[in-house]
């Protein structure tokens, strides 16, 4: 998935999670602490951990969300985002010309609890969640011969393999949120992810299986919100 087709999913969901934000609001008990709706986006860099980290190099994300204040500390959002792993570790893995692919188009949960207030208008936050997980793992064809004269040389082939499903995640992590004004917020998160998936072996092109796919996530977001 190139970052112009990214970028053209985020626009169309963008429009379906601003009707889920009137539909939260207008479905909330109204109280004073739920009254302030907000909706914003930001970019992020997604970092695999373990056995994913040994066939992929980190890559950016982008990311939408909507939600809404449910008390004078929790924050309850919905987010959107979607990314990419498709640049080999090329210090992990042994071919170094493998072509390979591990795509995400992510939904959650979110909930954000305030900790501490600092100064300048700062806060920072214990973050955490549900996910629903989109995935697909592509691995184009590949061949390679193991012999070092013609007498002994064995040519393996590999033919395309693709697999993509639906999977349950979680995350935790910290926020920490700028707000200068009472409509504007800015800040940075990072958090760490785990997604109830395996991605399976390829033990005669050296990778192992992947049981869980972790990451971490971290990245910098704006949100605007209102009083309802």
């Amino acid at each position: 998935m190139s970052k112009i087709v990214i970028k053209q999913r985020i626009k169309q969901l963008s429009r379906i999670l601003l009707v889920v934000f009137f539909v939260l609001g207008a479905g909330a008990l109204r109280t004073p602490a739920q009254s302030q709706k907000m909706i914003g986006g930001g970019v992020g860099n997604m970092i695999p951990l373990n056995r994913l980290g040994q066939r992929f190099m980190p890559t950016e994300s982008y990311f939408i969300n909507a939600g809404w204040r449910r008390d004078e500390k929790t924050t309850v959002q919905l987010q959107y985002y979607a990314f990419k792993f498709d640049n080999i570790n090329k210090t992990k893995t042994t071919f170094k010309d493998l072509k390979m692919s591990l795509a995400f188009q992510i939904v959650g949960l979110i909930y954000d609890y305030e900790v501490i207030q600092l100064p300048l208008w700062t806060s920072l936050y214990l973050t955490g969640g549900f996910t629903l997980n989109k995935w697909a793992f592509n691995r184009k064809a590949y061949s390679y011969i193991d012999g070092s004269d013609s007498t002994s040389a064995i040519l393996y082939e590999f033919d395309d393999y693709q697999r993509d499903d639906w999977s349950w995640g979680g995350c935790a992590g910290l926020t920490l949120r700028v707000s200068p004004f009472s409509f504007l917020h800015m800040g940075i998160r990072a958090q760490y992810h785990f997604v109830i998936a395996e991605l399976w072996p390829a033990l005669k092109l050296d990778m192992e299986k992947v049981s869980g796919l972790e990451f971490i996530e971290s990245g910098i977001f704006i949100e605007i919100s209102k009083e309802f």
